[in-house]
């Protein structure tokens, strides 16, 4: 079915007021057909799951619309994942799984010290550096390889589930990891899995925290923006988005930019003479920006962007298109005005020395389009790219997909 972008704007009703659905299946084992019992089978980035019973059937009951990844797997198996789209009840084709060809080894527990380095490296990337991932573990570490290669790149993969702990949110956290590579020489990560959320069990006060610490790491947050997107509330929630203008149209979007852009390093907060706070350039920022120069002239345009200017709804149900102009020749800036940060200083065009306390995101995109569901989920994979506030967020901030506040 085409994607083609409908052009009037329709009345939106909240996400929490869409249908729910159902989705069934059977697994079997692939070597004799017969049917496979207690197989996990569970929607990744969620806490939603069944397994599967003797005759090899699975129920999920009472799931939200929208782009949904399904994983089946057993212990010695390979995994099956799935992607299928949920807009009415949804009976999968029957999943056999292949036992997996991987040959146990012994194994010599013994210090390793450059395994010790590029495990704390591998768990930094994972988990990230906030204040929840200062409560989040990884339980099971043996089951990670790594290794690196000429070109120093760090790469991981698992030959289980990688179990994660994070006290933070109240989450164990199963990881499918499928792949991961750290290029040591410019700080850039990419990874990609599949995960599984299951609630902790807690006293009444840590399940009053948890849900504290999940609002926080909610409100603000790029799953939080598209929501609010689809309600019409986006402004009412804090958000601001402008247009920004790449002055040079370069055909390829490189968002390397960002970074010679946030000079937060640059900033200290002193207190003057009336013991309030003001902000003080340090004088290291010339040189600074010497040696950083902004790599593209950047026009900030006003007025702030409308819910029209920034998205629409598709063809398909429950999926949505950033749409605003030219997506590959410009940026979108997105500003969350109910959170204080570190001041961050931008050189604009047309605004010099732009000040902002603040989290900001540059959304960048790399496709002509970029699709997002009623969740608040990207379903077009790699067609944007973060550079700010939405690009620190790692595993230890994130929340599953069925989660929503005060629910």
């Amino acid at each position: 079915m085409s994607l083609r972008i409908l052009l009037t704007l329709i009345l939106f009703f909240p996400v929490c007021c869409f249908a729910q659905y159902n989705i069934s299946g059977k697994v079997y084992n692939a070597v004799d057909n017969s049917p496979f019992p207690d197989a996990s089978v569970f929607l990744s980035n969620t806490t939603i799951g069944a397994r599967s019973n003797a005759d090899g059937s699975f129920f999920i009951n009472d799931v939200k619309p929208g782009k949904y990844t399904l994983v089946v797997s057993a212990v010695g198996f390979e995994s099956h994942t799935e992607e299928i789209m949920l807009d009415r009840n949804f009976s999968l084709r029957d999943v056999k799984l292949l036992p997996k060809s991987t040959v146990l080894q012994d194994v010599t527990i013994k210090f390793d010290a450059a395994r010790e380095k590029r495990l704390k490296l591998f768990t930094q990337e994972l988990l990230g550096w906030s204040e929840n991932a200062k409560e989040t573990k990884i339980l099971n570490p043996e089951v990670v390889s790594l290794k690196i290669d000429k070109d120093s790149v760090l790469t991981a993969s698992a030959d289980d589930y990688i179990q994660i702990e994070n006290k933070a949110l109240g989450y164990n956290i199963k990881y499918l990891l499928k792949v991961f590579s750290l290029q040591l020489k410019t700080g850039l990560v990419s990874y990609t899995g599949e995960y599984k959320f299951e609630k902790m069990q807690g006293t009444s006060s840590e399940d009053h925290r948890w849900e504290k610490h999940r609002k926080e790491a909610y409100l603000g947050s790029p799953k939080h923006f598209f929501r609010s997107l689809i309600a019409n509330t986006y402004k009412k929630d804090g958000f601001t988005v402008y247009k920004v203008v790449r002055e040079h149209k370069p055909l390829f979007v490189d968002t390397n930019f960002v970074k010679s852009l946030i000079v937060n390093d640059s900033l200290i907060r002193v207190k003057d003479d009336t013991n309030s706070y003001r902000v003080v350039v340090k004088k290291d920022t010339v040189k600074y920006n010497k040696k950083n120069p902004p790599m593209e002239k950047l026009r900030i345009i006003d007025p702030q962007l409308t819910a029209k200017e920034i998205f629409s709804p598709t063809d398909q149900p429950g999926i949505y298109a950033l749409r605003f102009d030219d997506l590959l020749k410009n940026i979108m800036f997105v500003i969350y005005t109910k959170k204080l940060t570190m001041n961050s200083a931008y050189e604009f065009v047309n605004r010099r020395r732009f000040l902002i306390d603040r989290p900001t995101t540059f959304v960048a995109f790399t496709k002509p389009y970029a699709l997002f569901d009623s969740n608040g989920i990207i379903t077009s994979a790699g067609s944007i790219a973060y550079s700010g506030d939405w690009s620190v967020t790692r595993v230890a901030d994130l929340l599953p997909v069925d989660y929503w506040p005060n629910e």
